[in-house]
């Protein structure tokens, strides 16, 4: 898994080059300014994947982080947490860019909390 990771940021990082090489081309007087603008963006969006495959590879997917069949439990109370199955947040990153983190959901009976994993 961890060559196929590699392989798909090097493409990933490959695709941003030509982009900006073509771009370029189609700018061929941009002011350094715009230059920056265009990396920054392209970086951004390159970010944001990162960040979002980082984050959905984490055992905090899971609500508890939780081994397979081992239950989850409330950090509150320790009571067993109940799956409410996975759930869909979309957050932006300080870069302006849209990331999705589909994790496990869970409630505590008890707390009446819900929990959505974290990071």
């Amino acid at each position: 898994m961890k060559a196929q990771y590699e392989q798909h940021w090097h493409e990933v990082a490959q695709e941003v080059l030509l982009e900006m090489r073509t771009w370029r081309e189609e700018h061929p007087k941009a002011t350094l300014q715009e230059i920056e603008e265009e990396v920054d963006t392209r970086i951004a969006r390159m970010r944001a994947g990162l960040v979002e495959g980082i984050a959905m590879s984490s055992a905090a997917a899971e609500v508890g982080g939780r081994a397979a069949g081992e239950p989850a439990h409330c950090p509150t109370c320790g009571g067993t947490l109940h799956a409410r199955g996975k759930q869909v947040r979309k957050l932006v990153t300080t870069g302006k860019q849209t990331v999705r983190l589909e994790r496990s959901d869970g409630s505590c009976p008890t707390c009446q909390v819900g929990f959505f994993p974290p990071g």
